[in-house]
């Protein structure tokens, strides 16, 4: 019994450890740089310059500045020059920038919801669209819409604050970071069902 306690205790150190290093990463993954510092965390000098900048125009949708924000400018007049895979009044389609598969891609809100907790009960047709978008980019892209895992990052374990649906086939494909990152019904990582129930 004592054994089976301590063990049980490693395992959630262990879990504490790696939701940690995760998050890091994933925060580490989409910082901008504007004049060699670090625009997008509180405190701008605690990390390097990366070796690749990512450059930040002055796009406005809405009456709000969203330098800061990639998911709006790519929602706009996209400068980075992303292929979109679908598009419609509401939402975007493209691939992720470092896929955990085969097929991994975002499915964006054009609206500026800051994630899937920030999500009202009029989010639901919302909801809806972006799961319908997701099966039809996934169908189109030869994905198995039989074998995918669909899911949002909850809060505070998101790199972009921009509501986006993970789109991820075959499951098989994940990595064992990718498989941690992407783990279903998570403290970090949720099912559409689960928002759907929030709402």
């Amino acid at each position: 019994m004592q054994y089976e306690l301590e063990r049980s205790t490693d395992d959630m150190k262990w879990c504490v450890v790696l939701t940690i290093l995760c998050a890091n990463v994933l925060r580490l993954q989409n910082v901008v740089f504007r004049g060699g510092h670090c625009v997008t965390c509180p405190h701008p000098h605690s990390f390097p310059v990366p070796r690749r900048r990512l450059s930040v125009s002055t796009h406005t949708m809405a009456g709000k500045s969203l330098n800061s924000c990639v998911f709006c400018q790519i929602c706009g007049d996209n400068p980075s020059g992303t292929e979109l895979l679908y598009s419609s009044d509401e939402l975007v389609v493209f691939k992720d920038i470092k896929p955990a598969a085969k097929h991994h891609y975002l499915v964006v809100s054009r609206e500026h919801i800051p994630d899937a907790r920030a999500m009202s009960s009029a989010h639901k047709p919302l909801l809806e669209k972006m799961l319908a978008a997701a099966d039809q980019v996934l169908r189109e892209q030869g994905g198995d819409p039989a074998d995918v895992r669909l899911g949002f990052h909850w809060p505070p374990f998101h790199s972009v604050s921009h509501l986006h649906l993970h789109v991820i086939s075959p499951t098989a494909d994940m990595g064992l970071i990718a498989r941690m990152i992407f783990k279903q019904n998570s403290w970090w990582f949720v099912s559409p069902e689960y928002v759907m129930s929030r709402l």
